[in-house]
């Protein structure tokens, strides 16, 4: 009987210490995983402030390249219209006309954070998971476009340029002396080809390239914002100076009427209507459907999906007095109605 005591406890005893180190192991795993979901959930944070970062990068480098597309647009407008003269190529009175297609401008996108992103995706903590199909559709799609574009305009200013140096004894004072000789000019004014070369360079550039950037400006200012939120980066925007794209009331004054003046009286008495809605600026056009307002760093704005860009004109007390839509039937004019 003693015997036999001695061994229930000895295996009552063992039993507990097995139990304490299967709960000890227990403890360790739950506070090992514990520290990788933490690890996970911080390596993840820090790729979408970089995210965060870069998004900001890309949409002023939008900005820079949507101006000097507008710029562009129009050079090319009164190239197409025969609006050019030979003094305006000799006396270099209209800057940049005689290099209207012989440069371009490349859309940079800043794409780092999001690679180091994929590389952890599947440890991606499930909050995040959203913000990450937005990027993807961003990154993956939409750049893919901007690229494509980036490099059809580049091959395509290298063959006009190749050609020019194949065909033109004059090319090298052209291209680096900067001269305007009578037959350069004559070139630039009468040469069907060239005609041609500025109507596929308009097409590229303005038909489709500033297109792509307007559309991977729109989703990258949508994810920024989601991040922005998810994260509480509200101290960044001021930091990334983007203040301006989410201090909607900063533009109540723009809400009202307006009505159209044109070069052609079919653009006169065209009515629109500005309107704050949801936190966002919106317009209506001709009792059109409403479109969201896009605004950019230096005030002018453009719509969603569209590719035309808006100058805006402040009164003498900083509000809108009007906006000026410039396009291949001239300029109208939209001014707020009293």
């Amino acid at each position: 009987m003693i015997t036999q005591n001695k061994v229930s406890k000895y295996l009552l005893y063992a039993i507990g210490e097995i139990l304490l180190v299967v709960i000890g192991i227990l403890i360790a795993l739950q506070i090992n995983s514990s520290n990788e979901l933490k690890i996970q959930k911080e390596n993840a944070t820090s790729n979408l402030i970089q995210i965060h970062n870069e998004l900001a990068r890309s949409i002023n480098n939008a900005d820079f390249t949507i101006e000097n597309y507008r710029k562009r647009d129009s050079l090319l407008h009164i190239i197409l219209d025969n609006k050019v003269s030979y003094n305006d190529y000799k006396k270099f009175t209209i800057p940049s006309l005689s290099s209207a297609i012989s440069n371009y401008s490349t859309f940079q996108i800043f794409d780092n954070g999001f690679e180091s992103l994929m590389l952890d995706l599947s440890t991606l903590p499930i909050e995040y998971a959203s913000l990450t199909e937005d990027l993807k559709v961003l990154y993956k799609s939409l750049k893919k476009d901007v690229d494509h574009w980036n490099t059809k305009i580049g091959i395509n200013v290298s063959a006009h340029l190749e050609s020019l140096q194949k065909t033109k004894t004059w090319f090298a004072d052209y291209q680096y002396n900067y001269t305007a000789s009578n037959e350069i000019i004559t070139y630039f004014l009468s040469d069907p080809f060239y005609k041609n070369d500025v109507a596929e360079f308009h097409n590229a550039a303005i038909g489709n390239h500033l297109g792509t950037i307007m559309w991977f400006r729109d989703h990258a200012i949508n994810s920024y914002s989601a991040i922005t939120k998810t994260l509480s980066l509200e101290e960044k925007v001021t930091d990334n100076q983007l203040e301006y794209l989410f201090d909607i009331k900063k533009y109540s004054h723009w809400q009202g009427s307006y009505i159209s003046g044109g070069e052609n009286i079919d653009q006169v008495g065209t009515p629109a209507k500005i309107f704050i809605e949801n936190d966002s600026l919106f317009i209506n056009i001709y009792n059109s459907k409403r479109e969201q307002i896009r605004i950019m760093s230096n005030g002018n704005f453009y719509l969603n999906g569209q590719s035309n860009i808006y100058l805006v004109k402040n009164d003498k007390n900083d509000e809108l007095e009007s906006f000026n839509l410039q396009g291949y039937k001239g300029n109208i004019e939209f001014k707020k109605e009293k």
